[in-house]
């Protein structure tokens, strides 16, 4: 017997989040909720989105301009910057590939980027410029976290992709 959810539930689910979609600090709060019950160690800071593509008006619902394209988030914490490009790979997963710089724009490298989704988590370690390639995030809230090999790490709080 298949787990996956009948693809009219999942209609249904886009028609309620079109229709009344939950506040995004609500999301935030109940995954924050859920990892502290579930005992997960907060991170040390909060990479917070410093740009967003799907802010932007061109991408609104219902608009055809750049809609099968990547989403390019800009995420900064102090020292650190992330670009990360989630792009869509298949039914319901993406995969998100980017870069992390240190302030003076050197690549930090020797680290973790990682991705938790409703499914798990997927990770990739940074390679010697800073780099990685996570695949395998499934559609719906996510939460990126990177973690350094010197005991530092920072997460964004969760947002839909």
């Amino acid at each position: 017997m298949s787990t996956a959810p009948l693809p009219e539930l999942n209609l249904l689910g886009e028609l309620f989040r079109l229709g009344d979609p939950a506040p995004r600090r609500a999301i935030a709060s109940a995954y924050r909720a859920v990892e502290r019950f579930r005992g997960g160690r907060s991170p040390n800071a909060r990479l917070v989105p410093l740009s967003d593509t799907a802010d932007r008006p061109e991408s609104s619902p219902g608009s055809d301009a750049d809609a099968d394209g990547p989403r390019v988030l800009t995420l900064g914490t102090p020292g650190r910057v992330v670009e990360l490009e989630l792009l869509g790979t298949g039914p319901g997963l993406f995969s998100a590939a980017g870069v992390v710089l240190g302030r003076t724009g050197q690549s930090q490298a020797g680290g973790v980027l990682s991705v938790r989704h409703g499914a798990g988590e997927s990770h990739d370690v940074l390679d010697h410029c800073g780099g990685f390639l996570v695949r395998g995030i499934a559609a719906g809230p996510v939460s990126v976290l990177l973690r350094s090999r010197w005991g530092f790490s920072a997460a964004t709080d969760w947002f839909t992709c």
